[in-house]
This record gives C-alpha cells, sequence and structure tokens, in this order.
C-alpha cells in the first residue's frame, strides 16, 4: 500500500514540473534572453560564422566586452558590430584580449551622436589558423549602450606553415603553389634548386591585397619579380626569366592575401631551316627564320644523320648572315668535302649576363656538297 501511495506522489510531483517547465519555456512574457558578453578575463566563446542575436547586448561606459573565435584554417574573418547610444565604441580582432595598440591586428570604432539610432561597420582581414579575441568597449555616450555583433568567416581550405630564409619551403621546377600572407604571418620564403641553365616562365596572382614576388639568387640579389596589385578582383601577372644552374629564394611579401604562383621550364624561341643549298668551293648556303628576341643562331652539321659522330658547329650573330627575305637570313658553311652528304641543324640563343640559353635543335636537312 504504502508503494503505492509514494508512486502516486512521485508522478504528481512530475507532472508539476513539467507544467512549470513549459509555463517557463512558453509564457510570452518570458522571452529568450542574450547571454551576457565576456569580458577581458573571461572572453565568452563564439563560432567563426555567428549571425546577430535576437536582441540587444548592454553595455555600461568605461567597461569592455569580449569574445574568443578559433578559425580552423587560413581564411578571411569580417566582424560586423551595430551598436546604438554610444559616441565611442571602438573594436578589433585582436591576438590577446585587448584593444592595445601592439595586439590589434584591425580593427574600427563606431560614434554615434543620436538616441536609438543604430549604426554598423565592418572589419576583416587574412588571418592564419588559430584563436583569436574581438574585444569592445563603450567609452563615451550614454551611461549604457547596446550593440549586437556578427562573423563571417571565409575559409581558404589550407593552414599555412610558418618559414622564414633559413627555414624555408621547397619550391620545384613544374610545381604550382597556393598560400596567404596574413595578419600574423606577413612573408613567406621559398628554395628552389636550379640544376642547369635555362628559361623559365613565373606566373604570379593575388586576390584581396598587393603582393610583391622577388626572386634572389644565393646572395639575395634580386634579380626579378613583380608586383601584385589587387583591389577588387585578381591581379595577374607573367614573367620569364633565364637562371644559371644554382639555389634561388622566391621572397613572398606584402599585405595579407591569398596569393598563387607557378614556376614552369620554358624553352627559346625555336627556329627553322627552310633551305639548304650547296655552292660552288665546297660551301652550303643555309636558309633559316629569324626569330624575334634572339641574340645569335648556332648551326650544326655532320655525315652522320645521327649526329652522334664527327659533328661540328658554328655560332653566330645576325650580322654575319646575308639577306633572305622579310623573315629570313642566308649563313654560309664553308670547307666542307666534296661530294659528301651532309645534315644540318641550328638553334637560336638568347644572353644573358654572358650566358647562352639555347631552343631546341630544328629539324635537319640534308644536301650533298659540290
Amino acid at each position: 500500500m504504502k508503494k503505492v501511495i509514494v508512486k502516486k506522489l512521485l508522478t504528481m510531483a512530475t507532472a508539476l514540473c513539467l507544467s512549470f517547465t513549459s509555463a517557463y519555456a512558453f509564457a510570452p512574457q518570458m522571452s529568450i534572453e542574450v547571454l551576457a558578453a565576456g569580458n577581458y578575463s573571461n572572453p565568452t566563446t563564439i563560432q567563426p560564422n555567428t549571425d546577430y542575436s535576437s536582441g540587444w547586448n548592454n553595455i555600461n561606459r568605461k567597461s569592455d566586452h569580449c569574445y574568443k573565435v578559433t578559425l580552423p584554417a587560413d581564411g578571411v574573418l569580417s566582424v560586423t558590430l551595430m551598436a546604438q547610444n554610444t559616441e565611442d565604441m571602438p573594436f578589433s580582432i585582436s591576438k590577446s584580449p585587448s584593444l592595445d595598440h601592439d595586439e590589434v591586428l584591425v580593427g574600427n570604432t563606431i560614434s554615434i551622436y543620436s538616441t536609438n539610432s543604430p549604426e554598423s561597420k565592418t572589419i576583416s582581414t587574412v588571418l592564419s589558423a588559430g584563436t583569436y579575441y574581438l574585444p569592445v568597449e563603450h567609452r563615451l555616450g550614454q551611461q549604457t549602450a547596446q550593440y549586437k555583433i556578427k562573423t563571417v568567416f571565409e575559409s581558404f581550405g589550407f593552414t599555412d606553415t610558418i618559414d622564414s630564409y633559413d627555414s624555408p619551403k621547397t619550391l620545384s621546377i613544374g610545381g604550382s603553389y597556393t598560400n596567404a600572407l596574413t595578419a600574423t604571418d606577413k612573408e613567406d620564403w621559398y628554395k628552389v634548386t636550379v640544376p642547369e641553365n635555362g628559361k623559365f616562365t613565373f606566373r604570379y596572382s593575388t586576390v584581396h591585397n598587393t603582393v610583391s614576388f622577388k626572386l634572389k639568387d644565393s646572395d639575395l640579389h634580386e634579380i626579378a619579380g613583380k608586383d601584385c596589385f589587387a583591389g577588387q578582383g585578381t591581379s595577374n601577372k607573367t614573367e620569364d626569366v633565364f637562371l644559371k644552374a644554382g639555389t634561388y629564394y622566391l621572397h613572398v611579401s606584402g599585405q595579407p592575401s591569398k596569393y598563387s604562383f607557378s614556376m614552369k621550364s620554358a624553352t627559346v624561341s625555336q627556329t627553322t631551316i627552310s633551305k639548304a643549298k650547296a655552292v660552288k668551293n665546297r660551301k652550303v648556303d643555309i636558309a633559316f627564320k629569324n626569330v624575334s628576341g634572339a641574340n645569335g643562331y648556332q648551326i650544326r652539321y655532320s655525315t652522320d644523320k645521327n649526329f652522334k659522330k664527327n659533328v661540328k658547329t658554328k655560332t653566330f650573330k645576325l650580322n654575319k648572315t646575308k639577306y633572305a627575305s622579310r623573315n629570313k637570313r642566308i649563313y654560309t658553311i664553308s670547307k666542307l668535302k666534296k661530294n659528301k652528304k651532309y645534315y644540318f641543324q641550328i638553334r637560336a640563343y638568347v644572353e644573358k649576363n654572358n650566358v647562352k640559353y639555347y631552343s631546341n635543335w630544328s629539324k635537319s636537312k640534308n644536301i650533298k656538297v659540290k
């Protein structure tokens, strides 16, 4: 009998509790309140993407509020503050819970001189993955001001590693790279080894701000590079660079921005032999296409069609040739063996700092010497 009575009492108590809870949750006079913001000593954690709260946060004059946000990857964090009844409400994205100048990465201030007339401002910057703070202060105006805060995070989908001249990233010829300069990581270093003299094409791109790409030799002398000036869109630059075998560094610096670049092997523009003509006195005239930008040419010739033996070369500049037509020149090879068949190939070269950079060899032409 006692067990039955106890069971009934427990059932009635449970029903009473549920009734009270339901009334508290759904009664019109009991709306959901905005959680109080934390302060510098105990920041409130929020997500990288957070919409405005349904109500206002109250903040007393000469006091501070603070939020903490952790970014899972590099990207752009934008913070919008909407406020009213304040004449001086600074807010920022900071490295620590503070509005001290050395800690602020980007900031702004809302100043309103009319009552209950809200305004908003947005700050944004490119950040590395990690934890950041969003301090808010009410310095001047009414005794109590109100604000709402919203965060928007655009992830790049990667986390850049910290590097330096002493510990650079590895750059491989033929590779393409995407990284970011951020408010806390303002430069990147890459190191590449060029195995032999050659021509290379660099392509640079930046999205958000101005980024400087500087190619330096092993003594850190600047030998090439471009500045990409990005405004509302993407800035793209391309340059061809002739490099001797050795070690080089690409130094990337500038304003916070996502950037991309690539380094590809390239070739000097190729020429062709249009005609090989035997002339008297054991000579052959080689007519070839003139290449724009070439400093000179080299012809190789042999009685072996595979150019494996008995190979000789002639290197010359354009002033040593004869005019043939608008885009063609003639160079004469002499002292050949009579009645012998010879095979000829030609290539162009560009000369930089006393180093010749050659194109690929042309297809061969053959002729029998008179």
